[in-house]
């Protein structure tokens, strides 16, 4: 009782302070998860290339978060520059072996109508993993450590961007 009572006080709280989800719709009761206007506007976003293999991976997950299942003419570019910043050793073993990495990565990324740069910005994630015994294990758990920031990453630029894009069009229709 005592926890419904505290998660019905922050859904009144959240509703109070004006809170709405991004893909919220205006003037409809219950929320739908999926804002057509803005999923229409994301949806007119080319994302180029980007470098290397991990780009690849970055590229085919923001290609699938701004154009779910929509095709039209591509108004905006969207560059990003992956490099990656930091590969720290952790954890020193009482031989001075590192037992842990950690890896961080930064993108940076430009989204373009034309020439006009509307948004430039740096989005970075970082993650770690314990170096094992075993080598391939270790190359394995690296790699998989890699593609989870790497998507952590294209789940940030895509949120920031699909806020950016949402604030522009609530800003066009005042």
């Amino acid at each position: 009782m005592y926890k419904l009572g505290i998660s019905l006080l922050l859904v009144l709280a959240l509703a109070a302070c004006g809170f709405t989800p991004l893909y919220a719709t205006k003037g409809s009761g219950i929320l739908p998860s999926e804002d057509k206007e803005v999923i229409g506007e994301t949806s007119k976003i080319y994302v180029e290339p980007i470098a290397n293999r991990l780009g690849q991976i970055m590229r085919q997950s923001l290609v699938a978060q701004f154009s779910p299942r929509v095709k039209s003419e591509k108004e905006y570019t969207l560059t990003v520059v992956n490099r990656q910043t930091l590969y720290s050793e952790q954890g020193i073993s009482k031989d001075s072996v590192p037992s842990r990495i950690t890896i961080g990565y930064t993108a940076d990324y430009t989204l373009k109508k034309g020439d006009e740069v509307l948004l430039n910005d740096t989005a970075f994630a970082q993650s770690s993993y314990n170096i094992l015994q075993s080598g391939y294990s270790t190359v394995t758990t690296k790699d998989a450590v890699e593609r989870q920031i790497i998507l952590q990453l294209s789940q940030n630029i895509a949120l920031r961007v699909t806020a950016f894009l949402k604030k522009r069009l609530l800003n066009d229709e005042q």
